[in-house]
């Protein structure tokens, strides 16, 4: 999705739900050949704006926005365990 190419995902994967059907990508029975080739088919048919839309719909999951949460998420474990929140706090050495 981030390429700003269309998404064929296989509903077996657990990914699936990143795909918005129709609009970034497809998703297919893995057990369906046909079901595939019928997706490749409409994504090669619309690769342009299926592309655009999964880049736009991924493009808070970049690299720099990962490292942002997880930041946020040292700070606060590390803030709680200077509160000495019990078992939590101890959970969380940071």
């Amino acid at each position: 999705m981030a390429a700003g190419v269309p998404v064929l995902v296989s509903r077996a994967c657990g990914a699936a739900e990143l795909v918005v059907e129709g609009i970034s990508g497809f998703t297919f029975d893995p057990r369906d050949p046909a079901a595939l080739a019928q997706a490749i088919g409409r994504a090669v048919g619309d690769a342009g704006r299926l592309g655009e839309a999964g880049r736009a719909s991924i493009s808070c999951a970049s690299a720099h926005a990962f490292g942002e949460g997880l930041l946020a998420a040292i700070r606060l474990g590390s803030a709680r365990r200077a509160r000495g929140l019990g078992v939590a706090g101890h959970l969380l050495r940071l």
